[in-house]
């Protein structure tokens, strides 16, 4: 199978090419081609068939590709908080993109990477809705861009039904390729660590649910061998994890120093969540994927190679 990704500088894209079977032949774009190759050449990736170019060149390529893969987005809180406009641009851009090679290959499997955002979330963290999606129009800012511009993707594919694209909606996600300066709960939890300080929070017990990179990979790999033509599905690990049980491992773990406060942390780009995990399990009779990993396993497994990293 060949295989295209787009923004395989990202971090969900590095766990694919870490991840994805060696048989398959990558062909990797991005807005700057020759961070592949340094990736590739420090993550000790053995992938011999990959070859990376530039983002734009995607328009000119015109091998057969058996799926693209999107994970082009704006990556970190930062990035989604100081977005705005540009949020809905490049989605679009993209987008169009990969429809234009879909439009003159057709049985072309198109995995895009979308969000959890899209669901709304309650504020008891023992329950949550999440067959919502909602939005004060009389109150539109640029916090609701990115949940926006998920939404809008998500509806153009389901009208293309005779495409065969797969939405996947992530929720958590942390491996040891991450930007360690993103300011993500586990990656604060790091450096801290690394940095010998203590970690400060507040008292809220959120919940994530962190899929383990080889069950993304797995996940996606379903996503291109089944019958199913154009669905949304929810990406899941076996089982979510509270901050707290977080905390207690890191603290056994790795001797991480924790000083708990009344005031509330800062507030997510994306509006706070304070249990952001999927009910929808659909991928298990669609796909037949069962995950593997729990968030609390993949968190230990990746954090410990970040630490040992130095």
């Amino acid at each position: 199978m060949r295989v295209a990704i787009l923004g395989a500088t990202s971090h969900v894209a590095k766990n694919l090419i870490a991840y994805l079977p060696e048989e398959l032949e990558l062909v990797l774009f991005a807005r700057k081609p020759e961070r592949i190759a340094a990736f590739l050449l420090e993550g000790d990736i053995g992938r011999a068939s990959a070859s990376a170019y530039a983002l734009e060149y995607f328009n000119e390529y015109r091998e057969d590709l058996d799926a693209v893969i999107n994970c082009v987005g704006f990556g970190t809180p930062e990035k989604v908080r100081s977005g705005g406009a540009e949020i809905f641009q490049l989605t679009e851009k993209l987008d169009e993109m990969v429809l234009g090679h879909l439009g003159k290959k057709p049985k072309t499997r198109y995995v895009n990477f979308s969000s959890g955002v899209l669901y709304e979330f309650v504020r008891n963290a023992e329950d949550s809705k999440k067959n919502e999606f909602r939005v004060d129009l009389d109150s539109l800012s640029e916090s609701d861009a990115y949940r926006i511009a998920k939404l809008n993707s998500e509806a153009k594919h389901r009208a293309m039904k005779d495409y065969y694209i797969f939405d996947l909606r992530l929720f958590s996600f942390f491996t040891r390729y991450i930007d360690l300066n993103s300011s993500y709960l586990v990656t604060e939890m790091l450096r801290a660590i690394k940095e010998n300080k203590v970690f400060e929070t507040d008292n809220r017990d959120i919940i994530r649910d962190y899929i383990h990179p080889r069950d993304l990979a797995r996940f996606v790999m379903l996503c291109m061998s089944v019958e199913e033509r154009n669905c949304a599905l929810d990406l899941y690990s076996l089982e979510a994890v509270r901050k707290s049980e977080i905390i207690k491992c890191f603290k056994d773990r790795f001797h991480l120093r924790v000083r708990k406060s009344e005031t509330p942390t800062a507030a997510s780009p994306t509006r706070d969540k304070l249990k952001y995990v999927s009910t929808n399990h659909s991928a298990e009779q669609i796909l037949g994927y069962e995950p593997r990993y729990t968030s609390l396993e993949c968190l230990i497994e990746e954090a410990d190679a970040i630490v040992r990293a130095g």
